[in-house]
């Protein structure tokens, strides 16, 4: 596939594939997203794509795209409800209340990663598995977490 079949492919299929996709979603913001995300992944593939199955391409990692997307926030609503579920605690000190504020406070990735290695235990491969990161990202990612939650500990007005 070369730059005119390129272009071609944008006058003839993004307007259907911005429909399949807001179908999907039912979100604008999200589909227009998703399909400049499927025309670059089709820059990018431009050798492996045959230019009569471009429709179906296209379409194809459309709806991967998606799904994928779907089972992110999936999976991050249900592991957060879990853990607010899990947290709930008999005894009352203040210090475990504090510690969920601060830890609430932090980015999500900060968040995610915070709780998958401290709170459940699992491996920085696991994690990377789950968080779709590098165990680099992840150990970094993690570091940083932690020095976050060093420094809002360290505050005066957080201890009390």
């Amino acid at each position: 596939m070369d730059r005119s079949d390129y272009n071609n492919s944008v006058k003839l299929y993004s307007s259907r594939l911005h429909q399949f996709i807001k179908k999907l979603t039912g979100d604008e913001e999200q589909t227009k997203d998703f399909v400049q995300d499927c025309y670059m992944k089709l820059w990018i593939n431009n050798k492996q794509v045959e230019t009569d199955k471009v429709r179906a391409w296209l379409f194809q990692t459309a709806y991967r795209e998606v799904l994928m997307d779907r089972r992110k926030q999936s999976y991050h609503n249900t592991y957060i409800e879990t853990l607010k579920e899990e947290t709930t605690d008999n005894t009352y000190n203040g210090a475990r209340e504090a510690l969920n504020t601060m830890i609430e406070s932090l980015p999500a990735s900060y968040k995610a990663v915070l709780l998958l290695k401290d709170e459940e235990g699992y491996s920085y491969e696991e994690i990377a598995q789950q968080t779709q990161m590098t165990i680099e990202q992840v150990k970094i990612t993690l570091y940083r977490a932690r020095v976050k939650m060093k420094q809002m500990i360290g505050k005066k007005e957080n201890i009390i």
